[in-house]
């Protein structure tokens, strides 16, 4: 699935769920912990350049950091060439948004910016993350920029680790990591990975992986679209019914366990009763027994 279009995933990460799901379970920082991810809010790029806006393929989200503003740059990149500037773009681009904030120096603090790539092209992503292994270092160290991004290579991510991880994002990257030939034959693991995911994920999973098979040249995609809604279809009927009749099995459960309790207690009153010598129809009418198991006393 090499190549396949950024604006899709501009779609997918443009909800704020997905962003967390992601920050949660593939940037392995320590600060991620700290972020609070329901300050989260999604920012327009009216700051950048015209030629710049249009080039970049990102999302900027704004949230909190220890009660500090913090914000996360996504790129993504799917081009089908490695872009060997990427540090520099990535260095350019934040230069950028810390003017466009027209802070005070003097007074205040520029926030952090966290600088997170994801790709999945078709290359081999060699590109260096830091920019001073772009610079000759003609220079003593203190005099080049120090800068680095995060690298996100989704086709480097083991298979294990994504069904591991068990979530939309990895239900997406192992999508991504597979053939569209085999796309059928893994349906199965596509919905027990987002089996427990919350709705609004699923739907948006759902609305993604049908544009995925909509991007066929074959007529595949009909088939496998529809097996994927049967097989949910089927699995939410199949957790419905177990749960219905789970239900009934409990609540049937309960009444014959009250049953045999009355049962057990007129068999005793019958006993009680004959000791004294009440007669047999007396007795049965009494505890509701037959004549039968009375007289079998």
């Amino acid at each position: 699935m090499a190549g396949f279009h950024d604006s899709r995933y501009k779609y997918l990460f443009k909800h704020k769920l997905m962003v967390e799901r992601l920050m949660k379970s593939f940037v392995h920082e320590k600060f991620v912990r700290h972020l609070d991810f329901s300050t989260m809010e999604r920012l327009d790029k009216s700051f950048v350049t015209e030629e710049f806006k249009e080039k970049e393929s990102d999302i900027i989200w704004k949230l909190r950091y220890k009660n500090k503003p913090f914000y996360i740059f996504l790129l993504i990149e799917f081009q089908s060439t490695v872009d060997y500037s990427m540090p520099l773009r990535f260095f350019r681009y934040i230069a950028e948004f810390y003017q466009a904030l027209q802070l005070n120096p003097k007074n205040d603090k520029y926030p952090a910016v966290f600088p997170l790539l994801l790709y999945n092209g078709e290359e081999i992503w060699d590109v260096p993350s830091s920019i001073q292994e772009l610079i000759e270092p003609s220079i003593s160290k203190q005099y080049i920029p120090h800068f680095e991004y995060s690298p996100i290579i989704i086709n480097l991510i083991p298979e294990n680790t994504l069904l591991k991880i068990h979530n939309a994002v990895s239900a997406i990257f192992l999508t991504e990591n597979t053939g569209y030939n085999e796309l059928e034959t893994r349906i199965d693991f596509f919905i027990s990975i987002i089996h427990d995911e919350v709705p609004e994920l699923k739907r948006i999973f759902d609305i993604w992986f049908t544009s995925i098979l909509e991007n066929r040249t074959d007529m595949d995609h009909i088939v496998i679209r529809n097996r994927m809604s049967t097989l949910q279809e089927e699995k939410e009927m199949f957790t419905t019914t177990v749960q219905k009749y789970g239900r009934k099995f409990l609540e049937q459960g309960i009444e014959q366990g009250i049953e045999r309790g009355e049962h057990k207690k007129a068999l005793s009153d019958a006993r009680n009763m004959k000791e004294y010598g009440i007669e047999t129809d007396i007795i049965c009418k009494v505890t509701g027994l037959s004549e039968e198991i009375v007289k079998e006393l």
